[in-house]
């Protein structure tokens, strides 16, 4: 990621991503996901934010967040 007008979208995908397991879907409360939307651009704006995509057929499959 280096291009943080696009990271909420991004963070977006990946929170989508995960809710397709039933257990992290019930984890990810509105709050959770506002959590971790501030942890992410906290990590963005500090250098750290690995944020990666693998995508089949121009839609993304899975994602790896660190």
């Amino acid at each position: 990621m280096e291009d943080e007008t696009t990271l909420d979208e991004e963070v977006d995908a990946f929170l989508a991503l995960m809710a397709y397991d039933p257990a992290k879907e019930r984890f990810l409360t509105d709050v959770m996901r506002t959590q971790m939307k501030a942890a992410v651009h906290t990590a963005f704006q500090a250098g750290w934010l690995q944020l990666a995509f693998l995508e089949i057929g121009g839609q993304k499959a899975a994602a790896y967040l660190n």
